[in-house]
């Protein structure tokens, strides 16, 4: 058997070679079915890449309980029968996620793709594995993975959206707009390709055309899955914060970012780092805002996946008066760190602790200490995980305790550096002003 992208499947009846194309699509365009693939793994127990495709939807949580459906999932796909050479490789890289060694898991999918280059499900779990060690980080990886399989994946939309996102994260600007535009032209509904235009807007300073354009494609992201109508109104947001339109930024938040999927990490994310941009800009946070969003983070109070998340989650925690729950976190968060493979074990004691710690000093209130922490590891920070545009987070808020702790001079050429010579944005002139 062969699924719609001409990869052979082994143990599959046409039914669970459809189950196979269903999730992979799903995937691939951001749909609203993915979760579809939790009853196709019931109704085809025989084959042993549905499982893994199971697997692959419940490591997507970044929560221990999504860990262990995957496990189970992984042995059932073992139990199957003989997998090909593919499927094999698929195992072995779900494994290393299991494992939280996203370095071999993404070399795992590489290598799969490098011998099926139509293999597009396994290029977009690479992606996701650049994101959890920093998309920018990896940026000239990601594109050196994308230029390699460009040839035989023109025909796809949604590959051309990953291939302009890899662009934009190597500043590669014009290029990721015309790929992207290229993609919308031939499938409008490619939420991807929004995305990255979003990106490439917001790192060149356009916050007037990624506004336009946005609220232009808005529309089609009805037909879209959850998650990716949430980050790309985050993305809306960050564009009418930069206008310090606070009434339309928390309009969007409530509306569209928080409080949908409140137990999905990605939703948390959004919510707590568009409240936290809000507080930078100097407009205060209603504390039930933070409160709402803590009342589903202290169950996981005891769970490190990537610094990223965990800077995110701690704040929260604390700027809701979770003292309990954010020393939890904080004690996750070593724990992780000595507990990690090599590469994840660096990248948390190097880099990721003292952002967490960073982190909670902000959130306390205590921004002289949030500078010294960031002062040695904020030119490192895009290794934690999170995109270009997330991890500004982490420099803004850089800047914004420089400019508390009265250290002007260090924060005039903060500044500088993150205008790169491009005009301000109103956001960024409030920010001047206060040096």
């Amino acid at each position: 058997m062969r699924d719609a992208r001409g990869l052979e499947i082994s143990g599959a009846s046409a039914e669970a070679v459809g189950a196979l194309d269903h999730f992979r699509d799903q995937m691939l365009s951001l749909g609203p079915d993915p979760i579809r693939v939790l009853s196709d793994v019931e109704a085809h127990p025989e084959c042993g890449l549905l499982q893994a495709y199971g697997a692959v939807f419940h490591l997507y949580s970044l929560t221990a309980e999504g860990d262990a459906a995957a496990a189970a999932l992984l042995n059932r796909a073992r139990a199957a029968g003989t997998p090909n050479e593919r499927e094999a490789r698929w195992f072995v890289g779900i494994e290393a996620w299991l494992r939280h060694d996203y370095e071999l898991a993404m070399g795992v999918m590489e290598t799969i793709t490098e011998h099926d280059p139509r293999d597009l499900l396994a290029a977009k779990v690479a992606e996701f594995h650049y994101f959890a060690t920093g998309q920018h980080w990896q940026g000239r990886r990601f594109l050196t993975h994308m230029e390699r399989i460009a040839d035989a994946n023109r025909d796809s939309s949604h590959f051309l959206a990953m291939h302009a996102f890899a662009h934009e994260l190597s500043g590669h600007f014009d290029t990721a707009r015309a790929l992207a535009e290229r993609a919308i032209e031939l499938e409008r509904i490619t939420p991807w390709a929004h995305h990255a235009l979003a990106h490439a807007d917001v790192r060149q300073g356009r916050f007037d055309e990624g506004e336009r354009v946005l609220r232009d494609l808005a529309p089609t992201w009805a037909q879209s899955g959850q998650p990716i109508r949430g980050h790309n109104a985050w993305h809306l947001a960050l564009f009418t914060l930069a206008h310090l339109d606070h009434h339309e930024t928390l309009r969007i938040f409530r509306e569209q970012v928080s409080g949908l999927l409140p137990e999905s990490v990605g939703e948390q994310v959004d919510a707590v780092s568009l409240l936290w941009r809000i507080e930078l800009s100097g407009r205060e946070v209603a504390a039930q805002e933070w409160s709402r969003i803590a009342d589903h983070l202290e169950g996981r109070a005891d769970e490190a996946f990537i610094p990223f998340v965990s800077a995110h989650e701690v704040y929260a925690l604390t700027r809701a008066g979770r003292a309990s729950a954010a020393e939890r976190k904080v004690a996750a968060a070593r724990r992780a760190a000595d507990e990690s493979t090599a590469e994840r074990r660096r990248v948390w004691r190097d880099v990721g602790l003292a952002l967490v710690d960073a982190c909670a000093a902000l959130a306390a209130g205590d921004a002289a200490r949030c500078a010294t922490l960031l002062d040695p590891v904020i030119s490192r920070v895009g290794c934690v995980g999170g995109s270009d545009a997330q991890d500004d987070l982490f420099r803004q808020s850089h800047l914004v305790s420089l400019i508390r702790a009265r250290r002007h001079d260090d924060a005039r050429r903060t500044l500088d550096g993150q205008l790169r010579g491009r005009e301000p944005s109103p956001l960024e002139e409030s920010w001047a002003r206060a040096i």
